[in-house]
């Protein structure tokens, strides 16, 4: 289990797309881990 806390965004709209920004890079990690791809996505 991951688990990442950034605290300290200044309002709502801050927080949602750094929520979202995460959920897809952990997705493209989660994908390239189990395809054996041996580099990390871009941010």
């Amino acid at each position: 289990m991951l688990r990442l806390r950034h605290l300290g965004l200044p309002d709502e709209s801050e927080r949602r797309q750094h929520s979202d920004g995460w959920k897809l890079y952990t997705r493209q990690l989660a994908a390239n881990l189990l395809d054996g791809t041996p580099t990390l996505p871009s941010p």
